[in-house]
């Protein structure tokens, strides 16, 4: 016969724990009485020690809290700019002038200009499956290479990444005074003091990037921007890598820039990798002060490669240059990866006695004055020297066409920068 149960005690302790105010919860005290507390202090323990514990992010939000108020402004979408006008052909893809239009946040500012990299979603999957390499789309993105390291004055700031249906949007901070190519062009050959300041500019981007351990290998005068200040900027990443990247390092570049090791492949230490980067500063140095590229004086195009592996170059006749001038560009073009200039460190390019005078403390601070400063470039009151691109060809973009007199027109030619 089953032992009898004491129903009489079980239906009371129900009733009373039912006749609990809301809320309330049972404490028992060491001398074994019970205490019962009331809903200030019951919801507590109860959602503490009687109910399963919720992820903060499952429960829904308090109306009771006073939550902080944002203080900075979201981030910027396509909706919120105006393609105004085209800067260039990069690389990998055209870069565009786009002007910021929002103002519903205090700290917005409308009218703010960035420079936008337009890359086609499909070159981009194209490149990947070139190089059978699964993650080549994103290596090929600069954002990639740039978004992890410190921001620095010789190098183009990365604002945002940002894409739509047909393309991927590269922002950068608009450095809107013309490139070193274009300096060049106008007022080249630079004397030995102006090729001493412009130099020792590349010198610090190649110093940053050094300490990075990121190889740009393709540095040539398109891809360096002048700055309003006169200063010098380096620009297009698309062509980089970490020197300890083991994919292709075969003619990756512009070919006429390349050092002789890219051309033939040539299997290098990962130390010996910037080395590459040294060689093409040393042809910017050849042409800022002859104003004729180093490897192109020949007949054909396979001549000038030939000589590039041989390292054979000449001086112009016509043009003076210093022993020292002569030795440093000598040593950056030095066929032999481990005997070049930079090679073992940009201490060896701080030393050499052609950048003797230069104070690379304040150079790097940006206390010297530029020997040539280029006037402000109003660019939404200038005459636009490339087309602009249709609204199919960048879907997520509103394009502001310009005034009938500001429009392209390929009859001019492109205006000087100074």
């Amino acid at each position: 016969m089953a032992p009898l149960r004491n129903t009489t005690s079980t239906r009371a302790a129900r009733l009373e724990s039912s006749s609990l105010p809301p809320g309330s919860a049972r404490r028992h005290r060491f001398d074994g009485e019970t205490e019962i507390l009331g809903s200030e202090y019951g919801q507590p323990f109860l959602a503490e020690y009687l109910k399963t514990v919720v992820p903060e992010f499952h429960r829904l939000p308090d109306p009771s809290l006073i939550r902080p108020s944002e203080s900075r402004a979201p981030s910027l979408t396509l909706k919120d700019l105006d393609l105004t006008r085209t800067l260039g052909v990069g690389s990998q893809g055209m870069v565009y002038l786009a002007r910021a239009k929002r103002k519903s946040h205090p700290l917005d500012k409308p009218g703010a200009c960035f420079a936008l990299k337009v890359l086609r979603k499909k070159y981009q999957r194209c490149h990947a499956q070139l190089y059978v390499c699964a993650h080549m789309e994103q290596k090929d993105i600069e954002r990639t290479k740039l978004v992890g390291i410190d921001w620095n004055p010789f190098i183009v700031g990365i604002v945002h990444a940002l894409d739509d249906s047909r393309n991927l949007y590269l922002m950068q901070e608009a450095i809107p005074c013309g490139t070193l190519h274009s300096l060049i062009q106008q007022r080249a050959p630079f004397d030995s003091a102006t090729a001493s300041f412009y130099f020792s500019n590349i010198v610090c981007a190649l110093a940053f990037l050094e300490k990075e351990d990121i190889v740009h290998r393709d540095i040539k005068p398109e891809n360096i921007l002048v700055a309003k200040d006169g200063y010098l900027v380096l620009t297009d990443f698309g062509s980089s890598s970490k020197k300890d990247d083991l994919t292709n390092w075969l003619l990756q570049g512009t070919p006429i820039y390349m050092s002789p090791e890219s051309r033939q492949n040539m299997p290098l230490e990962e130390e010996l990798r910037l080395a590459r980067d040294w060689w093409s500063s040393g042809c910017v140095l050849y042409e800022m002060v002859t104003c004729k590229v180093a490897f192109y004086q020949v007949e054909s195009v396979a001549e000038a490669y030939s000589r590039i592996v041989r390292g054979e170059f000449s001086w112009p006749p016509d043009i003076k240059l210093g022993k020292k001038l002569k030795a440093i560009i000598s040593e950056l073009l030095t066929v032999d990866a481990e005997e070049r200039l930079g090679a073992k460190g940009v201490e060896t390019v701080y030393d050499h006695p052609w950048l003797e005078n230069i104070n690379w403390r304040m150079m790097k601070a940006r206390r010297y004055i530029a020997p040539i400063i280029p006037p402000a470039q109003l660019l939404m009151k200038t005459w636009q020297a490339h087309p602009l691109p249709k609204s199919r060809e960048v879907p997520g973009l509103n394009v502001i066409n310009p005034s009938i007199h500001h429009a392209y027109d390929n009859r001019f030619p492109e205006p000087p920068i100074i």
